[in-house]
């Protein structure tokens, strides 16, 4: 398990690197994808302010429809350690060719976040799929449809904040968006 903090020291390397690319295991440099160019760019305390992650106003524009408070983009501080673990999780779907949650992860995850004022609550995944079926409004509608994931994004008055990251690699697309209450 790797502490939040651990994590957060490696937030000044991420946002140093050129604003559209992250590095690859190979140490060479890859094309972000729309959320993770997103939420690398959140590193930047003075870029915060103006951030928009579409899927989570998508989410938020269902919570609207159904009288519940919109969801806050997770704060600069703690969007390094999500990235990380969003990451490390979808790459590992990505592979396998799963879509099952990894509850260990989750947890220690979960145990990472002792000391921040929020804590991750909940997630759902996007099943990786082909890179150009890929869709946030169809995504959005999967998730509304299953009674569990319709729970998790409109009826959890104790979610406050929200942080979707999107992965893309061998031509397919996943994506996690967590969920976090105030601890």
């Amino acid at each position: 398990m790797v502490p939040v903090l651990a994590l957060l020291k490696a937030a000044p390397a991420l946002a140093s690197r050129p604003a559209d690319t992250a590095s690859t295991s190979n140490g060479s440099a890859r094309p972000l994808n729309h959320f993770s160019r997103l939420h690398l760019s959140q590193l930047t305390p003075t870029s915060a302010a103006s951030i928009n992650d579409p899927l989570v106003n998508l989410i938020n524009g269902s919570r609207a429809a159904k009288g519940s408070a919109p969801l806050q983009l997770l704060p600069v501080a703690l969007v390094a350690a999500n990235v990380a673990y969003a990451q490390s999780v979808l790459r590992q779907l990505i592979v396998t060719k799963t879509c099952d949650h990894n509850l260990p992860a989750w947890q220690a995850f979960q145990a990472s976040s002792t000391g921040s004022r929020l804590r991750p609550m909940s997630e759902v995944l996007g099943c990786p799929e082909a890179r150009g079926s890929w869709n946030p409004e169809r995504l959005l509608s999967r998730w509304l449809g299953s009674p569990l994931h319709n729970d998790i994004l409109l009826n959890r008055p104790r979610n406050s904040h929200a942080a979707c990251v999107q992965l893309s690699e061998a031509g397919r697309i996943g994506v996690l968006c967590s969920f976090w209450v105030a601890q």
